[in-house]
Order: C-alpha cells, then structure tokens, then sequence
C-alpha cells in the first residue's frame, strides 16, 4: 500500500529469519515448525515490548496503563468498535505528505523524492531502486511526524489511491462510524465515565479548530467521536486528547491482560525475557 509499511514489515520478516537462523545453530535437530514456532515467539515479544515499554508510554502517557499483573481469563481482549473505528485511527493525523529513501550517510538518494499521493501501490521495482527497506526506515527514523490534531495531509484528503478510484480518508472514516453506529463524542465519554463537554470551547484550545467545529456540528452534543478525539486538548505527557487515552489505555490494557500467549507467560528463559 505504501512503502514505509512495506519497510517495516521487511524489518520484521527479517527479525523473524534472524532468530531462525541462530536457533536452528543451537538446536540442530529442531523441525521447520519448531524453528518457525518458537522464533515467531521471540519477535511476537519484541513487538510487544516496543508498542507497550516505548510507543504507548509516548502515546497516552507513562502512566496510563495499570502494571501487568499476569493472565486474566475474565478479560475479553477483542477490539471495541470505539477503538477500531476512531481512537486507533488517530495515526492517520500524523501521517507525512513526503516519502523519500536515505542512504547510509543520511543523504536523501537522487530520484527517492516522492508525494505520498505518488507511491499509493507502486511495484516493488521502484521501491528497490530507492534505497529498499534500508533507506525507507532511515526516512522514518529521520523524519518529524505531523502533528497530532484535527488537520489531515492532502495526500490522504484527496488522493488517497485505492484502484482505479481515488479517495478521501478522512470522510471514510467519518461514515464508517456512522455505519458501525458510534456514539458522538459527548455520548462516548458519558459511556467512559467521563464529564460531556457543555462548550466547543472545553474541546480545543486552537482558533481554528474551534471555528471549524462550530460551523461544522453547530452544537457540541452533535460532534463526532473520530473529529472531536483529534481536535481534543492533549493530556500533559501524552499525544493524545482525554478521550482517546481512555479508549487506547483500555484497549490496550485489555489486549494484554486478556492474551494467555502473553510473552511473559511464555516460559522464556530470563536472558531470553
């Protein structure tokens, strides 16, 4: 779909043959599906480790999950529609307008400038011509996201290339939560045990925004969940607003609480773990 979610999955493809390769030297004997089994385990429990030790405590905020007190049978761990369908799609805020690929010394390679719009479902060729994997993780770690808000890159506004139709993710989005039958923001946080918002002025400190919100919804009962989420104040020490945190958190909590395949259930030895 786009070649930074190609390089990350490239980056954990091989991850994955790594940990084949060094187990099948230490255990000689193992059979394909050990070697695939066991490996697959040890690179489920680095993703797991860089989404709750790093990504999350900068996403909701350090504190925001409960310590983990081992496997809870009583927890269901699948996905609320409140999470699928608006907190979790914050990422589409943050997504750059730029791609390019950059070599080993940091220079951008001649000829990787692209628009996001322009990349949408290339083939593989272009991609290997720009510096691959390498030199699109380096792009990534280089840089700086958009910022978190209610404002969205043309490329996904307007571009967003899904054959042979270009399309406008942010309105997606906006009637997918009319579809599953969302509640509104206000709805949302009631349901959370959180305070509704009695003015646009509580959601967002930015004058543009709260311009467009007004004009938008007229009153602040009508604001959708997925636009007010974005437009929110973020909580001190997190990237997102209130009710997005309460959504992730909760999600997340319950994804690792709930899992039984946890990685610390897993019997790995401690130097492993």
């Amino acid at each position: 779909e786009n070649p930074a979610l190609t390089a990350l999955h490239t980056l954990f493809v091989r991850e994955h043959n790594y940990w084949v390769d060094k187990l099948h030297l230490e255990h000689p004997n193992w059979s394909g599906d050990q070697l695939y089994n066991h490996a697959r385990a040890i690179v489920t429990a680095e993703i797991a480790n860089i989404t709750y030790s790093e990504f999350l405590p900068n996403l909701v905020g350090k504190n925001a999950l409960t310590p983990y007190d081992g496997y809870d049978p009583n927890v269901d761990p699948h996905l609320s529609l409140e999470f699928v369908a608006a907190a979790f799609r914050f990422g589409h805020s943050i997504v750059s307008g730029e791609t390019e690929g950059l070599a080993e010394n940091g220079e951008v390679i001649a000829g990787s400038e692209e628009d996001l719009k322009d990349v949408f479902f290339q083939p593989a060729a272009n991609f290997i011509d720009n510096g691959g994997a390498d030199g699109q993780l380096r792009h990534l770690a280089a840089d700086p996201s958009q910022a978190l808000d209610a404002r969205i890159v043309d490329d996904l506004r307007n571009f967003l290339f899904d054959p042979p139709v270009s399309l406008d993710l942010a309105a997606i989005n906006i009637q997918r939560a009319r579809d599953l039958g969302l509640g509104t923001l206000n709805q949302t946080r009631e349901a959370l045990g959180l305070d509704p918002y009695t003015d646009f002025s509580q959601i967002t400190s930015d004058p543009e925004t709260l311009a467009g919100l007004k004009a938008a919804y007229g009153n602040v009962n009508n604001v959708g969940l997925w636009t007010g989420g974005l437009s929110e104040n973020h909580v001190p020490g997190a990237l997102v607003g209130e009710t997005f945190q309460a959504i992730l958190s909760m999600q997340f909590e319950a994804l690792r609480d709930g899992d039984r395949f946890w990685f610390e259930n897993q019997g790995f030895d401690s130097r492993t773990l």
